[in-house]
């Protein structure tokens, strides 16, 4: 057994986590050709499926990398949004990255109607989920 057992990916800073992964991230040069915007429930964010597919070496890095989409979405809202500190780190360590594609960081119009459909959808998720979690303790 190790002293100090090593941490995941998850226990980590996410600029620890891009650091380790920036040669990894930096290889996904190329998108999907048609591979379109989804909305990320647990990053509040807009991301494409190419930027870190499940089979890839990335699967530890995507804590890290919802922070990157978190603040892309903004930028692609017109609003501030917190990250920049990480966008401007991966946009140092890992520039050819697919999710830093100028066409998936400006205000498109179709990408903010993907995106608020989104909320609205988890929000109605949640809100008939509480209804039930309530009926079932009445």
């Amino acid at each position: 057994m190790e002293p100090f057992p090593e941490m995941s990916d998850e226990d980590q800073h996410p600029a620890v986590v891009l650091r380790r992964h920036a040669r990894h991230l930096n290889a996904r040069s190329w998108g999907w050709p048609l591979s379109g915007p989804a909305f990320h429930p647990l990053a509040d964010a807009l991301y494409w499926i190419d930027e870190i597919s499940p089979w890839s070496k990335l699967r530890g890095a995507e804590d890290a990398i919802r922070c990157l989409w978190y603040h892309r979405t903004g930028l692609i809202l017109g609003e501030p949004r917190e990250f920049g500190e990480l966008w401007v780190l991966g946009r140092r360590l890992f520039p050819r990255w697919v999710g830093f594609h100028p066409s998936r960081c400006r205000p498109l119009h179709q990408y903010k109607v993907i995106y608020r459909a989104g909320r609205l959808a988890v929000a109605r998720c949640v809100a008939q989920l509480e209804r039930e979690i309530r009926r079932q303790g009445e």
